[in-house]
Protein backbone atom coordinates (compact mmCIF):
# COMPACT_ATOMS: atom_id res chain seq x y z
CA UNK A 1 0.00 0.00 0.00
CA UNK A 2 1.81 3.29 -1.02
CA UNK A 3 1.19 6.48 1.73
CA UNK A 4 -1.40 8.55 1.12
CA UNK A 5 1.05 11.49 1.95
CA UNK A 6 4.04 12.35 0.89
CA UNK A 7 6.12 14.64 3.00
CA UNK A 8 10.07 15.98 2.03
CA UNK A 9 12.60 17.97 4.02
CA UNK A 10 14.23 21.09 1.64
CA UNK A 11 17.82 21.67 2.28
CA UNK A 12 19.69 18.20 1.73
CA UNK A 13 16.76 16.46 0.38
CA UNK A 14 14.75 17.99 -2.51
CA UNK A 15 17.36 20.96 -2.96
CA UNK A 16 20.67 22.07 -2.68
CA UNK A 17 22.30 25.69 -3.29
CA UNK A 18 24.77 25.80 -6.02
CA UNK A 19 26.73 29.31 -6.76
CA UNK A 20 24.10 31.10 -4.54
CA UNK A 21 21.12 28.82 -6.39
CA UNK A 22 18.67 26.82 -5.30
CA UNK A 23 18.64 23.63 -7.33
CA UNK A 24 16.93 20.54 -7.12
CA UNK A 25 18.64 17.66 -6.97
CA UNK A 26 19.14 15.74 -10.38
CA UNK A 27 16.10 12.47 -9.72
CA UNK A 28 13.25 14.70 -7.95
CA UNK A 29 11.58 15.36 -10.81
CA UNK A 30 10.96 11.63 -11.06
CA UNK A 31 10.47 11.15 -7.36
CA UNK A 32 7.64 14.24 -7.52
CA UNK A 33 6.30 12.51 -11.01
CA UNK A 34 5.77 9.32 -9.64
CA UNK A 35 4.47 10.83 -6.21
CA UNK A 36 1.82 12.46 -8.75
CA UNK A 37 0.46 9.72 -10.48
CA UNK A 38 0.39 7.63 -7.90
CA UNK A 39 -2.46 9.47 -6.46
CA UNK A 40 -0.15 10.80 -3.13
CA UNK A 41 -0.68 13.88 -1.54
CA UNK A 42 2.41 15.90 -0.99
CA UNK A 43 3.55 18.02 1.74
CA UNK A 44 6.72 20.18 2.52
CA UNK A 45 8.06 20.02 6.33
CA UNK A 46 11.39 21.65 6.58
CA UNK A 47 13.30 23.75 8.94
CA UNK A 48 14.85 26.35 5.74
CA UNK A 49 15.76 29.96 7.38
CA UNK A 50 14.15 31.26 4.77
CA UNK A 51 10.76 30.74 4.21
CA UNK A 52 9.89 33.13 1.56
CA UNK A 53 12.72 32.03 -0.69
CA UNK A 54 11.50 29.02 -0.45
CA UNK A 55 7.80 29.96 -1.39
CA UNK A 56 9.16 31.80 -3.85
CA UNK A 57 11.19 28.78 -5.51
CA UNK A 58 8.29 26.99 -5.14
CA UNK A 59 5.94 29.41 -7.34
CA UNK A 60 8.30 29.91 -9.62
CA UNK A 61 9.85 26.20 -10.51
CA UNK A 62 7.84 24.21 -13.45
CA UNK A 63 8.17 20.54 -14.20
CA UNK A 64 6.43 18.46 -16.66
CA UNK A 65 3.99 16.21 -15.01
CA UNK A 66 2.02 14.02 -16.76
CA UNK A 67 1.97 16.44 -19.97
CA UNK A 68 1.38 19.99 -18.18
CA UNK A 69 3.97 21.93 -16.74
CA UNK A 70 3.10 22.53 -13.52
CA UNK A 71 4.80 24.83 -10.63
CA UNK A 72 6.19 22.61 -7.33
CA UNK A 73 3.65 24.61 -5.40
CA UNK A 74 0.58 23.48 -7.33
CA UNK A 75 2.15 19.82 -6.23
CA UNK A 76 1.84 20.84 -2.36
CA UNK A 77 -1.78 19.72 -0.62
CA UNK A 78 -3.09 23.15 0.33
CA UNK A 79 -2.07 24.47 3.99
CA UNK A 80 0.71 21.61 4.05
CA UNK A 81 3.78 23.69 2.71
CA UNK A 82 5.14 24.11 6.40
CA UNK A 83 8.53 26.08 6.02
CA UNK A 84 10.07 27.69 10.11
CA UNK A 85 11.89 26.84 12.65
CA UNK A 86 10.77 24.16 15.08
CA UNK A 87 10.16 20.20 16.19
CA UNK A 88 9.10 18.62 13.04
CA UNK A 89 6.79 16.64 15.06
CA UNK A 90 4.62 19.85 15.33
CA UNK A 91 4.71 20.64 11.95
CA UNK A 92 3.31 16.88 10.90
CA UNK A 93 0.20 17.85 13.72
CA UNK A 94 0.01 20.63 10.80
CA UNK A 95 -0.15 18.64 8.40
CA UNK A 96 -2.35 16.05 10.15
CA UNK A 97 -4.75 18.82 11.24
CA UNK A 98 -4.65 19.91 7.20
CA UNK A 99 -5.28 16.94 5.68
CA UNK A 100 -7.31 14.89 8.62
CA UNK A 101 -5.06 11.73 7.42
CA UNK A 102 -3.65 9.37 9.74
CA UNK A 103 0.36 9.44 10.81
CA UNK A 104 0.49 5.89 9.61
CA UNK A 105 -0.81 6.74 6.30
CA UNK A 106 2.73 9.17 6.00
CA UNK A 107 6.28 9.18 4.77
CA UNK A 108 9.42 11.66 5.55
CA UNK A 109 12.18 11.79 3.90
CA UNK A 110 14.63 13.94 5.19
CA UNK A 111 18.49 14.53 5.17
CA UNK A 112 18.82 14.60 9.42
CA UNK A 113 18.56 11.57 11.02
CA UNK A 114 17.23 13.85 14.14
CA UNK A 115 14.11 14.44 12.95
CA UNK A 116 13.10 10.32 12.74
CA UNK A 117 11.35 11.14 16.22
CA UNK A 118 8.33 11.74 13.70
CA UNK A 119 8.11 7.94 14.26
CA UNK A 120 7.07 8.04 17.23
CA UNK A 121 3.72 9.61 15.99
CA UNK A 122 3.78 6.84 13.41
CA UNK A 123 5.31 8.43 10.45
CA UNK A 124 7.53 6.49 8.09
CA UNK A 125 10.37 8.00 8.27
CA UNK A 126 13.36 7.65 5.57
CA UNK A 127 16.69 9.16 6.07
CA UNK A 128 18.44 10.61 2.51
CA UNK A 129 22.02 10.37 1.63
CA UNK A 130 24.20 13.26 1.32
CA UNK A 131 23.38 13.69 -2.38
CA UNK A 132 19.54 14.52 -1.67
CA UNK A 133 16.71 11.82 -2.45
CA UNK A 134 16.82 9.91 -5.85
CA UNK A 135 14.67 7.52 -6.97
CA UNK A 136 16.27 4.43 -5.50
CA UNK A 137 15.77 5.62 -2.15
CA UNK A 138 12.50 6.61 -2.98
CA UNK A 139 11.54 2.95 -3.27
CA UNK A 140 13.10 1.83 -0.78
CA UNK A 141 10.60 4.46 1.32
CA UNK A 142 7.41 3.07 -0.37
CA UNK A 143 8.64 -0.44 0.60
CA UNK A 144 9.69 0.47 4.14
CA UNK A 145 6.35 1.86 4.30
CA UNK A 146 4.46 -0.68 3.29
CA UNK A 147 6.28 -2.97 5.75
CA UNK A 148 5.19 -0.53 8.35
CA UNK A 149 1.99 -0.21 7.62
CA UNK A 150 1.60 -4.28 7.33
CA UNK A 151 2.86 -4.80 10.72
CA UNK A 152 0.69 -1.81 11.95
CA UNK A 153 -2.33 -3.06 10.83
CA UNK A 154 -1.93 -6.51 11.68
CA UNK A 155 -0.83 -5.70 15.60
CA UNK A 156 -3.36 -3.67 15.95
CA UNK A 157 -6.10 -6.27 14.87
CA UNK A 158 -4.50 -8.92 17.38
CA UNK A 159 -6.60 -9.43 20.73
CA UNK A 160 -4.87 -7.72 23.62
CA UNK A 161 -2.66 -5.51 22.22
CA UNK A 162 -2.38 -2.15 23.28
CA UNK A 163 -0.43 1.16 22.03
CA UNK A 164 -0.63 4.29 24.14
CA UNK A 165 -3.46 6.14 21.73
CA UNK A 166 -5.59 2.84 22.69
CA UNK A 167 -4.83 2.69 26.23
CA UNK A 168 -5.77 6.38 26.70
CA UNK A 169 -2.48 7.21 27.75
CA UNK A 170 -0.38 10.09 26.18
CA UNK A 171 3.04 12.24 25.92
CA UNK A 172 3.54 15.47 24.85
CA UNK A 173 3.73 15.13 21.19
CA UNK A 174 0.98 12.81 21.10
CA UNK A 175 -2.55 14.24 19.62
Amino acid sequence: MFPLLVAFDLDGTLWERRHGKLQLYPGIQKVLRNSVSEGMTIAICSNHNDPDAAKKFFKETRIEIQGRRRTLMSLVEPGCFIVRPGDKRKHFKEIKRQTLMDYKDMIFFDDDSKHRNVKRKGVTFVKVGDEGLDSSTFQRGLYKHHSNYDNSSSSSEDEGSSSSEESGSSSSDDD
